[in-house]
C-alpha cells in the first residue's frame, strides 16, 4: 500500500511537470531528479491507461544519437499520440494518414471552449463532414461527449455543443424551437389579417 501511494505520487510530479512542457523521459528524470529507469516505468504505466482515463500522451518525437531509437516527447492530457514518422518516409498513405491524425488532434484541441461542428469546421478549415467523422472517433474514445445543444440562427434542427470530457451526453429537448421575432410576427399577423378580409 506504500508502495503504491509512492508511485502515485511520482506520478503525479511527473504529469504536474508535463502540463506546463513536453519532454522527453531523460529530460523528466533530470528536471525531478529521479532515475531515467523509474520515469520510464512510470511512463509505460500511464501510456498503458484505457483511453477514456489516460493522463499522457506522446506530443512528438526527437531524432536522439541512435537514428534507428526515436524519443518519445511527452506531454500531460487526453490527446492522440502523435505517430512515428522515420526520417525519408515519403509521400502516399503514411503522409496522409499524419495529416488525418493532426487534423484530429487540432479538433480536439480546440474543443477547450465547447464548440459545433460549423464552429470547428470554421476555425480549422476542415469539411464539416470530416469533423463530424473526427468527433464520433473522439467520443468512442470517450474524449468528447456533447455538453448542449444550440438552435440554428434560421430554419434547421438543434446542433450538438461538444467538449472534451468523458461526461453522458445531454440529451436534446423536444420540441424545442427558435421563437418568433416581434417583428416578424407582426408581419404575418397583418398579412393574415388581410387575408381574411378580402374572404
Amino acid at each position: 500500500m506504500a508502495k503504491h501511494k509512492v508511485a502515485e505520487r511520482q506520478i503525479a510530479r511527473i504529469l504536474a511537470l508535463l502540463e506546463h512542457e513536453p519532454l522527453s523521459i531523460i529530460e523528466i528524470a533530470a528536471r525531478l531528479h529521479m532515475s531515467v529507469t523509474s520515469v520510464g516505468r512510470f511512463v509505460a504505466r500511464l501510456l498503458a491507461e484505457k483511453p477514456r482515463s489516460r493522463r499522457l500522451h506522446i506530443a512528438g518525437w526527437r531524432h536522439g544519437a541512435v537514428p534507428t531509437r526515436p524519443v518519445k516527447i511527452l506531454r500531460a492530457g487526453q490527446h492522440l499520440d502523435v505517430r512515428y514518422v522515420r526520417r525519408g518516409e515519403g509521400k502516399g498513405k503514411g503522409a496522409l494518414r499524419d495529416e488525418a491524425d493532426r487534423k484530429r488532434a487540432e479538433v480536439l484541441a480546440l474543443l477547450a471552449m465547447p464548440q459545433t461542428t460549423d464552429q470547428l469546421a470554421a476555425r480549422t478549415g476542415i469539411q464539416p463532414r470530416l469533423v463530424r467523422e473526427y468527433l464520433r472517433e473522439h467520443r468512442a474514445a470517450g474524449r468528447v461527449y456533447i455538453k448542449a445543444w444550440m438552435l440554428p440562427s434560421g430554419k434547421g434542427s438543434q446542433a450538438p455543443v461538444y467538449a472534451l470530457g468523458d461526461l453522458p451526453d445531454k440529451q436534446r429537448s423536444r420540441g424545442a424551437v427558435r421563437p418568433v421575432s416581434p417583428a416578424r410576427r407582426s408581419v404575418f399577423a397583418s398579412a393574415v389579417g388581410a387575408f381574411m378580409a378580402a374572404c
